[in-house]
């Protein structure tokens, strides 16, 4: 594990060059956003790893019980749908009229091919702030404060990094789950996927025009409970 006094230099590290990068490379839209992500959050998480540990296991990358995939699978691709349902709209709510129309517009990509959305939108990110958030930041709160608030410590943080209310609890959810993901198994690969999977399947339901309707929200949230039970069962205690 990495010493707090790396993670913390790292951490802020990654939000310096972020707010200095991002803004240079946003005249070029997704790709831009995309190569600001991986300069400020992937490359220095793996970088600190790779100088203090000589491995990336610091920051999880390790392998993982192949059951456990099924369960994130089942876990990604119903959680997004009762959060649409039962969490979204509260944000929705609390965020102004400008903060809901940047959250449509980022969804609404009918002019880009569906695989650069895919990879701008889904693959990148999740990577990318995996990294940094469950790779890098959550084993130090973990360490300091016991798994659970590192947990909820981790989701709020996630949650608030994304600097939209209409975000902040569905992302703070999303944050819940990868880090349990994370913390549970010993691995990264699992939250990354879950990541990665969750805004793939915003992104096609967006680009087809076809959400599942309410009544669909209780089975998926059934179905996110029995991948989570699949994956807790299949990994040791890790915490």
């Amino acid at each position: 594990m990495l010493a707090d006094g790396d993670v913390l230099a790292t951490a802020l590290l990654s939000l310096v060059l972020f707010v200095l990068l991002g803004p240079q490379f946003v005249n070029l839209g997704a790709p831009g956003l995309a190569i600001a992500q991986v300069t400020s959050f992937a490359l220095p998480a793996l970088a600190i790893s790779r100088m203090r540990t000589g491995h990336f296991a610091a920051v999880g990358l390790v392998a993982f019980p192949g059951l456990t995939l099924i369960g994130t699978v089942l876990i990604a691709t119903t959680l997004w749908i009762w959060l649409v349902h039962w969490i979204a709209p509260i944000g929705m709510h609390w965020a102004s009229a400008e903060q809901n129309a940047a959250l449509e517009a980022t969804f609404a990509l009918p002019s880009r091919p569906l695989w650069q959305s895919l990879l701008f939108f889904a693959v990148v990110p999740a990577v990318c702030e995996e990294l940094l958030h469950r790779g890098l930041i959550l084993p130090a709160l973990s360490k300091r404060i016991g798994p659970v608030f590192g947990v909820l410590a981790g989701a709020v943080l996630f949650g608030l990094s994304h600097f939209n209310l209409a975000r902040l609890l569905p992302t703070a959810v999303l944050g819940l789950a990868a880090g349990s993901l994370r913390l549970r198994t010993g691995s990264l690969w699992p939250a990354m996927v879950l990541h990665a999977l969750y805004n793939s399947s915003l992104l096609v339901a967006s680009q087809v025009g076809w959400f599942p309707p309410a009544s669909f929200a209780l089975p998926a949230a059934l179905g996110t409970l029995a991948g989570a039970l699949l994956v807790w069962q299949t990994n040791p205690v890790r915490v």
